[in-house]
């Protein structure tokens, strides 16, 4: 039954920015994962040899990236009435 509704529909391709932005969200999420782990490993590994050492550039990417996407699609789509 959706097969055949998508079908019927027409391609909007005005809609094709928001799969872009919802394609690179879901993206992100496996990336941030593996950036964390691999952040935790290192920072366990100078806590445990002494030589821990703050940072805080990854995380004030993330956020701002995250906001950055959020505002953009936030602002598409109340611009163009979705």
């Amino acid at each position: 039954m959706c097969l055949s509704h998508h079908r019927t529909t027409q391609w909007n391709p005005q809609g094709r920015f928001t799969e872009w932005i919802g394609v690179a969200l879901i993206l992100l999420g496996p990336v941030l994962v593996i950036v964390a782990a691999l952040r935790f490993f290192q920072t366990e590994r100078e806590i445990a040899t002494g030589r821990h050492t703050r940072r805080y550039g990854l995380i004030w990417s993330v956020v701002g990236a995250s906001i950055l996407l959020g505002i953009v699609l936030a602002g598409y789509l109340v611009l163009t009435g979705r």
